[in-house]
């Protein structure tokens, strides 16, 4: 229920009703934040006058992005369920473009520039550093389009004040189907996505308990997973295949595998955005090997051929050496790769503002079997849970490792 009352139908004067039924007719409905802001007419009025005064400014979608980026930021949840409905309804823009412009970056350079200047504009309070308005100059915006962007962000910061306390109640078509932008965390809670934090993981504990209702939006997962699939191994070996859990069944499926002594490991995969079951090749044949040759090859990943050819020759032997230095035991040299690839992996979320928690708690025969993997070439190695942290449940106590005296040696 909404904080603020909207008026009855029966007072609403003539005036006021014209308006609202003009809104109705451009929307397809009235929102039910002008029927809210009917109570009082005047108010009303500057905000219609406002949007209509900034609908000349710039272009559609360049306005879009700004009222998208500046809901996030402010943490509207109804302001980004009516602009996400007008951007792809009345502005064209795709559900990428939306998703994008929301979370700060855009396919188009010149708006992904404005989109993070909003956030900047809202985060600094409009005292936007010298640089700032630097690199929105460089991607080709003048002065009178940058007092415009201004404008704009204001505006915006406006209905989106009167929302937020009115806490607005949802009335926009399909906003059902937009969970991902409403319930992942704004563009200013994960201000680390463009630099990765480092004095933040000093003092971060790994995240133990993640919030149902908070789920990674697609467009960032699935630039980790990109990332994910190119992340480096010795000579390439790629032993690795990922069971990627991004709906509640394929978590649930993971969860119910972990029993016994593991099931308090299973709390943190059904609540966890995502979850990755990283397995590993339990050898690798021949076949395999000149799988990956061929797809370099392919991938003009040497100019000269003998150089490929040398290469190749370089890693069949490499892979001797390890299988004789392991005993025989491959597998163990191959999850020493896969877990850099976790590290790795881990960094990256970190970068993009996800949390990536690795278990290791699990039993191996009863996953592999979860996921049809005993009678394959590969085995579980790993597990990796990922999402946003239960604030209410984060620990707050200091992290606790060895003085730097103790395991650094310089030399």
């Amino acid at each position: 229920m909404a904080r603020l009352t909207a008026p009855a139908p029966a007072d609403i004067d003539a005036k006021t009703q014209g308006a609202l039924d003009a809104i109705a007719k451009q929307f397809g409905f009235a929102p039910s934040m002008f029927t809210m802001l009917a109570a009082n007419p005047t108010v009303l009025e500057i905000v219609m006058g406002l949007q209509g005064s900034i609908a000349k400014l710039l272009d559609a979608k360049t306005r879009h992005t700004i009222a998208l980026a500046v809901s996030q930021s402010n943490g509207c949840r109804y302001c980004q369920a009516l602009h996400g409905f007008i951007s792809s309804n009345l502005g064209g823009m795709s559900a990428g473009e939306i998703e994008l412009a929301r979370t700060g970056p855009s396919s188009d350079p010149k708006r992904a520039a404005v989109a993070k200047f909003a956030q900047q504009l809202i985060e600094t309070r409009g005292q936007v550093s010298d640089e700032d308005l630097a690199v929105i100059r460089e991607v080709g915006y003048i002065d009178p389009e940058i007092q415009a962007i201004v404008a704009i962000v204001v505006v915006t910061l406006l209905t989106s004040y009167l929302n937020n306390v009115s806490d607005t109640v949802a009335d926009v078509p399909g906003a059902d189907h937009q969970s991902a932008w409403l319930s992942s965390p704004s563009a200013a809670q994960t201000k680390e996505t463009t630099t990765l934090n480092l004095d933040k993981l000093i003092t971060k504990h790994l995240t133990r308990y993640f919030d149902p209702s908070k789920r990674i939006p697609e467009e960032t997962f699935q630039q980790l997973l990109r990332y994910l699939r190119t992340s480096p191994t010795t000579i390439n070996i790629q032993p690795n295949h990922f069971h990627v859990l991004e709906t509640q069944d394929g978590k649930d499926k993971l969860a119910d595998a972990l029993v016994g002594r593991f099931a308090d490991n299973a709390e943190k995969v059904r609540n966890a955005s995502h979850a990755i079951v990283f397995t590993t090749r339990k050898d690798i044949p021949d076949t395999h090997l000149q799988e990956i040759f061929e797809k370099e090859r392919s991938d003009g990943r040497f100019a000269d051929p003998e150089i490929q050819k040398g290469w190749e020759a370089g890693a069949s032997n490499f892979v001797e050496i390890q299988t004789e230095n392991y005993g025989g035991d491959v597998l163990h040299w191959l999850e020493k790769n896969t877990y850099l690839v976790v590290g790795a992996t881990m960094m990256a979320a970190a970068s993009l503002g996800v949390d990536a928690t690795p278990l290791e708690g699990f039993d191996r025969t009863t996953v592999d079997a979860a996921f049809h993997l005993t009678d394959t070439d590969y085995t579980t190695t790993l597990l990796l849970v990922l999402g946003y942290p239960d604030e209410a449940r984060v620990s707050r106590q200091p992290v606790s490792r060895f003085d730097a005296e103790k395991i650094f040696t310089r030399i």
